[in-house]
């Protein structure tokens, strides 16, 4: 049975003191001063202008399907799993949950005024 070599941990105390602190200084200096890389978009950062119209076809009876299909067909390929996903999140975030969500909503304050 061969052995596994294991990690060495780095010699920090050696690495300090070879370390050129200014040139470190310098370059985190003109890091500041570029623009950083750009971060890959997600399928959400895709999907969030279109949640809410999305939200309410899903409302009327569009099932996650068919809104997938139509996505796909205008460039978006999103599967109805990943779309029914970040549907169902999205509106989890928005609803009040609880024993008092009635409160939050005002159907609370509606009832005991009655």
């Amino acid at each position: 049975m061969q052995q596994t070599p294991t990690k060495t941990r780095p010699d920090y105390a050696r690495l300090a003191a070879a370390l050129d602190g200014s040139a470190l200084e310098k370059k985190l200096e003109e890091l500041t001063h570029r623009t950083p890389p750009r971060k890959q978009k997600r399928l959400a950062d895709m999907l969030s202008p279109y949640t809410e119209r999305l939200l309410k076809l899903h409302g009327l009876g569009w099932t996650y399907r068919q809104l997938a299909e139509e996505l796909k067909a205008s460039g978006l390929p999103v599967s109805a799993g990943t779309l029914r996903e970040h549907l169902t999140k999205t509106a989890r975030e928005r609803k009040p949950s609880g024993k008092n969500a009635g409160r939050k909503a005002g159907v609370g304050a509606a009832m005991a005024a009655a």
